[in-house]
């Protein structure tokens, strides 16, 4: 592949004329070669992108907002008409869909093929049954080495070890197995969507049989923690798997690292959430604190999918 002298479009070897700005190719030109066109800065953005950027999130919430209400609505209009099994589906599931239009909306420069997002997001969903089995044998091992587990110290080792990586762990195998050597990945945050729509695949599906199991008022206490916060963990995973891309591609040292970081850093902030959880029954704010971690949590993948998606470049 090369790059179209004029515009910095990726272009097919063979080809003579850029798809995007119609310019004759001359020669194979690097990322580095690439100019800079009046109006845009390095990465390919103008200003009219970025005005647009810093709109989308807010219009995001309050269509967000608006449709969750919308939708629990009538989830219990039905549910009270005999139809509350098909509307769980409903109530599980609307919250996810619209992170993921919202993540894929954000990436702007060059979108990523919906059948490749279809394919990571089974394989997220998919990941909840190796979770379960990863879960089930860390709870042989808990019990089989009488490992504390009651203790302050011991609710966060179990949650972060226990519950965190495994999960995580199977999050990253839909990454890893669906998207992360596609030709498609050629951008940084590529990285942050794997990771954000494998995420939501896992916890749409989580979601769904939370509902189905204690009911409807689960999902949306759901919708404002849970879901938000696999979202926010998988955007931490990408970060980290867009950095092991690039450091792959460019043959430099740290990909590895960078693949361990992307299950390690989302399982712990993954398991210090589920800890926090378990403990809160045990002070009188502990909710309190529960919904500010998840805020801080919240806000910080938002100041990095807001900024990557501004200042994004390309891996090669």
């Amino acid at each position: 592949m090369k790059y179209c002298g004029n515009c910095g479009k990726l272009v097919d070897d063979n080809a003579r004329f850029c798809p995007d700005c119609g310019k004759a190719i001359a020669a194979t030109t690097s990322a580095k070669d690439v100019p800079v066109r009046s109006g845009y800065n390095k990465n390919g953005h103008n200003e009219a992108e970025k005005k647009a950027l810093r709109a989308k999130p807010f219009f995001a919430i309050i269509v967000f907002i608006m449709t969750v209400l919308v939708v629990f609505g009538g989830v219990m209009f039905f549910e009270d008409n005999g139809m509350a099994f098909s509307t769980a589906f409903i109530a599980a599931f609307t919250p996810g869909l619209l992170l993921l239009w919202y993540i894929w909306r954000l990436d702007s420069l060059e979108r990523e093929p919906v059948g490749l997002l279809a394919k990571i997001w089974i394989l997220g969903a998919l990941s909840t049954i190796v979770a379960i089995v990863l879960e089930m044998g860390m709870d042989i091992v808990w019990e089989e080495f009488e490992i504390d587990s009651y203790t302050t110290s011991g609710v966060f080792l179990y949650n972060i070890i226990a519950i965190g990586v495994s999960e995580e762990f199977s999050k990253y195998l839909g990454v890893k197995l669906g998207g992360y050597k596609s030709r498609h990945f050629d951008y940084m945050f590529d990285g942050i969507v794997y990771g954000a729509v494998s995420a939501l695949g896992f916890a749409m599906v989580e979601n769904l049989l939370y509902v189905l199991d204690t009911g409807l008022s689960t999902a949306l206490v759901r919708s404002a923690l849970c879901i938000p916060g696999h979202t926010a963990y998988g955007i931490l995973m990408g970060c980290f798997i867009a950095r092991a891309k690039r450091c792959s591609v460019r043959h430099q040292a740290g990909a590895s690292i960078n693949k361990l970081l992307a299950i390690i850093v989302p399982a712990i902030v993954h398991g210090v959430y589920d800890g926090l959880c378990d403990l809160s029954d045990e002070t009188e704010y502990g909710m309190v604190v529960v919904v500010l971690f998840a805020a801080l949590v919240n806000a910080v993948s938002y100041m990095i999918i807001r900024n990557m998606a501004k200042e994004d470049e390309r891996i090669a």
